[in-house]
């Protein structure tokens, strides 16, 4: 590949890696000529030369194009890496180059022979991420379907799964990944992809004698796949044409632009300067001893981390991630204990009235002994009574602030806010996300989400935002059973029986609003003796917030509601979900609504009913993984496609819905997080 002074980069694509080791050099003439007036070559292969001058930012971005990654040092195939003045590049065949630069010019390309130690390795970690029928990314050929691991190139035996592949084979480090993608529509394209042309300015992919065309990827090259998560059903990319090459080429420039947005932004905060906060030691540590739970390592970790955001004098933008019942808010309750013992205003931001009020209950249990002043603002709340807070909010007479959406009012005015807490912020709408805005540059920012951030998304973001994560259960967290089965009212009547015996109290979920009465007329008849309540979101708040009290008081013992109880409602003493429908809600909602119980010590249940009549295949998958995954800290796995992207939207904004469709997740969040190192570094 190196002819005299100038060495050849071909893309890490099909039609170069079928070819020998010294293919390139014996064509190497002809190959650069194609590349001056032939488009397809122009974007399929680089050259370099001794004494030229190369931007790097650009250069590293005609590699990516190209299909390689970059790496801290490479060590297969389409990899490279660059330190030191130093590039080092391992294109297809058997050769390593290290092209030295000084400034931007090369000085020096030296060649090496290159043998991968891949099959001597441990199976890269990836191999476990994909099971049969997955959409998956190919960086190089788009979007696919997996159909499974297979040995042999030759052979038919296709295993669903790596662990199943691991069982039919010897060598687990060898062997190929099976993607499918849309049938060839045109002769060309089919003549092409069969390898029937004798064109050598055209690509050309492995195919499996099949209707559909199928790619085998090689596990040297598994880094080249990810699976694809997005916001509705993805369109299955044909080989052999351009259509995905356009399709990056059009995400990389909003990413681009996006980045550019990203890092404005991040810029602002940086030159913001506040005073750092005082500690007041001997409150923290009655406040702490006033946890009625032993808090778990991560808590504790996040709990040094956030202090020490809050001693330096650069405003804290960090997200806090956590599973429902790990604890993220004890750890916001004691940042904002911090923050109003040090004279400035903490403002708690919830989605939701139940939410909010659940928070003003226990900030007002937490903090009885202390000198704060506590007010929650809602719809709820009388108007004459608003205007009286309001007031006392702008003069200072109030230190912790708790309310809903009404806390972005225009007539809302701070004496002296430090730090906003804002939790499940993907539950705001856009207007709302407007108006938050104005207190990002000036004030501490702390967001909690129950939403598990993915891998990507956390490497991406964190060059901007600072992620702490609580995977650790509280200690005497048990995990909780699971039952799914037809509805049945004597199981129900059995289940409720069995937990106010033992004083518990239960939650049973009725999705709709037209005869939750009825509903709850056949419970009373059924249980004479067992108090219900009803709640559901066209309640008027007054009596929402009524009801809610009396069943925290223990004088309702069984709570019929809507799904409005997924958000905010932490009773220790429910231990029990009906839901007389599971199978209509989403995966990530009953995960949600599940984690409202077992908040203590006890033993609990959660009976997912369904009407086998409406019982949906899509239905049926949801209903076998909740009762598959019922371990504690399930939630990434269970809500791996629901919510995930709840937290995308959270972090990213709608606005980059469509760029994240059109190439999935995880490699929108890989070309940002690149982007925004390349930009960094250009600016350094």
């Amino acid at each position: 590949m190196l002819q005299n002074t100038t060495v050849c980069i071909p893309a890490f694509h099909p039609f170069f890696l079928e070819k020998d080791s010294d293919w390139i050099v014996k064509n190497f003439t002809l190959i650069q000529r194609a590349s001056r007036t032939r488009t397809w070559w122009q974007s399929h292969v680089l050259f370099l030369t001794i004494g030229g001058a190369y931007k790097l930012a650009v250069l590293f971005q005609k590699l990516d194009e190209l299909g390689y990654i970059k790496t801290d040092f490479p060590q297969t195939h389409g990899e490279f890496a660059f330190a030191g003045g130093t590039l080092i590049i391992i294109p297809p065949g058997a050769k390593l180059f290290r092209i030295v630069f000084l400034g931007n010019i090369i000085q020096h390309i030296h060649t090496k022979k290159f043998q991968t130690t891949l099959q001597s390795a441990k199976p890269p970690h990836a191999l476990y991420s994909f099971s049969a029928n997955d959409y998956v990314t190919h960086l190089d050929h788009g979007i696919g379907i997996f159909r499974g691991y297979t040995a042999s190139p030759n052979s038919r035996a296709l295993s669903a799964t790596y662990e199943k592949f691991i069982n039919t084979t010897t060598n687990v480090n060898r062997g190929y990944c099976v993607l499918e993608y849309a049938p060839a529509r045109t002769r060309l394209e089919r003549k092409r992809l069969a390898g029937g042309t004798a064109r050598a300015d055209k690509p050309a992919c492995l195919r499996m004698q099949t209707c559909a065309d199928r790619l085998l990827v090689p596990f040297s090259h598994i880094q080249k796949l990810s699976p694809y998560y997005g916001f509705r059903k993805p369109t299955i990319h044909r080989l052999g044409n351009e259509t995905w090459l356009h399709t990056k080429q059009k995400a990389k420039k909003d990413i681009i632009q996006f980045a550019h947005e990203l890092l404005a932004l991040y810029a602002q905060r940086k030159i913001t300067q506040r005073q750092p906060y005082s500690r007041d030691e001997q409150a923290e540590r009655i406040l702490a001893s006033s946890f009625p739970y032993e808090e778990t390592p991560d808590q504790l970790k996040v709990m040094k981390d956030i202090s020490r955001d809050l001693d330096r004098s650069e405003p804290m933008d960090r997200i806090l991630v956590g599973d429902v019942g790990f604890g993220k808010t004890e750890v916001a309750l004691r940042a904002a204990v911090r923050v109003a013992l040090a004279n400035k205003q903490v403002a708690v931001l919830a989605p939701t009235t139940i939410l909010a009020y659940q928070h003003y209950h226990t900030f007002q249990k937490r903090l009885r002994d202390f000198p704060l002043r506590i007010a929650f603002v809602s719809r709820l709340v009388e108007h004459t009574e608003q205007k009286i807070i309001l007031q006392r909010i702008a003069s200072g007479a109030i230190d912790i602030i708790i309310a809903t959406h009404r806390l972005l009012s225009k007539d809302v005015l701070f004496h002296n806010l430090g730090m906003l807490i804002i939790d499940e912020e993907q539950r705001f709408g856009v207007k709302h996300k407007e108006c938050l805005k104005k207190f990002k540059n000036e004030v501490d920012i702390l967001s909690l989400s129950a939403t598990p951030i993915p891998r990507t998304l956390y490497m991406g973001m964190t060059h901007l935002k600072t992620i702490s994560v609580i995977q650790t259960p509280p200690p005497q967290k048990l995990p909780t059973q699971t039952f799914v089965m037809p509805f049945s009212w004597d199981k129900a009547k059995q289940a409720i029986e069995l937990e106010c015996n033992r004083g518990g109290q239960v939650y049973f979920l009725y999705n709709r609003i037209a005869t939750m009465e009825t509903i709850k007329e056949k419970l009373c008849a059924l249980l004479p003796h067992i108090r219900i309540g009803i709640i559901h979101g066209r309640m008027p708040e007054q009596q929402l917030v009524k009801t809610i009290t009396d069943f925290q008081n223990g004088d309702i013992h069984v709570l019929l509601a809507t799904t409005i109880i997924e958000n905010g409602l932490d009773i220790s003493n429910v231990n029990t979900l009906i839901v007389a429908d599971a199978s209509r809600l989403g995966l990530g909602q009953t995960h949600q609504l599940r984690g409202r119980i077992g908040r203590k010590d006890a033993t609990s249940w959660a009976y997912l009913f369904y009407n086998p009549k409406r019982m949906t295949p899509q239905g049926k998958q949801r209903l076998n993984i909740l009762k598959r995954l019922q371990y504690l800290g399930a939630g990434y796995e269970i809500a791996k496609q629901d919510l995930e992207l709840r937290g995308a939207g959270n972090l990213l904004g709608k606005e980059q819905s469509g760029t994240i469709n059109a190439v999935g997740l995880n490699l929108y969040m890989q070309m940002l997080s690149q982007e925004i190192e390349r930009i960094q570094n250009e600016n350094n």
